[in-house]
């Protein structure tokens, strides 16, 4: 489905009365005419015909829902399209779990306007818009700070100012103009085992640059610096579902320790033993509840932090499921993949032939165009098994003959296997050695193929109240 199909389903639902709007209707009236016999003191009477307009505005600015089946208010209707692909967002909005903010400001043409922020104890998303008077391609840069100006521990993600436009239209002030009276969202994730909870006094800060894609970005050198203060509801909401219990994948030990249940996403909390023979690379749990509601990983956007080859514990996220009202939620792990610890060095060679490849991956003659000059590109075919997406089979370190460490590849991604000179690959894989690193060189796999589990994974947890 796409982002317009999303979009239409979204404007038919809200087109449809909420079955609960007679009651909305009339607690809204109630609070309007509270607030009325309080400002007839200081203003005199209201007359009938303005305390309805005065409840509807209430409802408009006071529910998502409402103002979306009543009114088709422009920026909420933006605000439905912002969240239209994502589902953990979309339940939010749905269920009036948005928080009005309407800050703007202004430097050197730009205007940066944050329009909503949707919370909670370990997420952030901020809806914006950011427009320039000479209709310039401007992209923000975005980071959190705490209310003393301090770096929080979040990672971000950001980038929708300009994704719809090309080049050429990059290049065309009317048609950046267009672009920038969309609604973007960008989300901070904090991360960490002792990351902690979101203060109620956090700023935004965002670096603008130009982007028209012709070459990097050019930084403007402004920033702007938006504090937000987060409402208590959002910054409390939060559902534990304590588990606690050790299970045998693939002849691994996994530990699940917790399900922590936030409105914008849903976190499994999991650890494994160091004496494992294999790193546990891939496990994609879904969640059940009383009811058989599933939920899945995140449709879009991050997937999870840490990870058993790196830190040997992880979170994994799915979507939310906190406005399921269910007390008892089950995991669940029907498919996993083991990389065995023993055998995951490999040794790539100056000719191009490597040592220690084992069966379901190998050198590829598959070549791609647009690799970064200079740099030494590898192509390896792969096969998946049971894994459902494509992903790097590499770690992101390796080592030369010299024993130097390098941190990262000049290149790195991969294509679908379609027509591929290299009979049954699932995938290529793409990478890029820096030039001054000297053969041969140790690298270290990532990946492993899916396997369906003889033995699935199912355990129940109730949330701690």
């Amino acid at each position: 489905m796409t982002r317009q199909d999303e979009w239409n389903a979204l404007l038919r639902e809200a087109g449809e009365t909420p079955e609960a709007l007679p009651e909305t209707v009339g607690q809204a009236v109630a609070r309007a005419a509270r607030h009325e016999s309080r400002s007839r003191r200081a203003r005199g009477l209201v007359g009938t015909l303005a305390a309805l307009a005065a409840c509807f505005v209430l409802l408009v600015n006071a529910s998502v829902p409402f103002a979306l089946a009543a009114g088709r208010v422009p920026i909420l209707r933006a605000l439905v399209s912002a969240v239209a692909l994502d589902p953990s967002l979309k339940a939010a909005v749905a269920h009036d779990y948005v928080q009005l903010v309407k800050q703007t400001v202004k430097q050197d043409g730009v205007t940066l306007s944050v329009e909503y922020l949707v919370a909670d104890p370990r997420n952030l998303t901020v809806f914006y818009t950011v427009t320039d008077d000479a209709g310039r391609p401007v992209t923000l840069h975005p980071s959190l700070l705490d209310a003393d100006g301090n770096d929080l521990p979040a990672s971000a993600v950001y980038g929708e100012e300009l994704a719809d436009l090309g080049q050429d239209e990059r290049r065309d002030p009317e048609a950046v103009r267009r672009a920038q009276g969309n609604l973007c969202k960008c989300k901070f994730h904090l991360s960490g085992e002792a990351s902690g909870q979101l203060p109620a006094g956090v700023i935004l800060h965002a670096e603008a640059a130009l982007d028209d894609l012709s070459d990097e970005r050019q930084d403007l050198n402004l920033s702007f610096e938006l504090p937000l203060t987060i409402g208590e509801r959002f910054r409390n909401a939060v559902r534990t579902f304590p588990v606690g219990q050790t299970v045998s994948v693939l002849g691994q030990a996994l530990t699940i320790d917790r399900l922590e249940v936030y409105p914008t996403n849903t976190r499994i909390v999991w650890r494994t033993d160091p004496e494992n023979t294999g790193w546990l690379t891939w496990l994609p749990f879904y969640l059940t509840d009383e009811n058989g509601v599933r939920v899945d990983g995140i449709a879009n956007g991050v997937s999870g932090i840490a990870g058993d080859q790196s830190s040997g514990w992880g979170e994994t996220w799915l979507e939310s499921a906190w406005f399921d009202t269910a007390d008892e939620l089950t995991v669940h792990l029907d498919e996993a993949a083991v990389l065995e610890k023993a055998g995951a060095q490999v040794t790539l060679y100056a000719d191009h032939t490597a040592e220690g490849l084992p069966d379901w991956v190998w050198l590829s003659e598959e070549e791609r165009w647009g690799g970064m000059e200079g740099a030494d590109l590898w192509h390896f075919g792969v096969n998946k098994g049971a894994y459902r997406s494509n992903t790097d089979i590499l770690y992101y370190e390796y080592t030369d003959a010299d024993g130097k460490v390098f941190d990262t590849f000049t290149e790195r991604s991969t294509t679908a296997h379609f027509a591929s000179k290299t009979d049954g690959a699932d995938f290529i894989c793409h990478y890029g050695f820096d030039p001054d690193a000297r053969y041969p060189l140790t690298v270290t796999l990532s990946f492993a193929p899916g396997q369906t589990l003889a033995q699935p994974v199912a355990l129940c947890a109730s949330d701690a109240k």
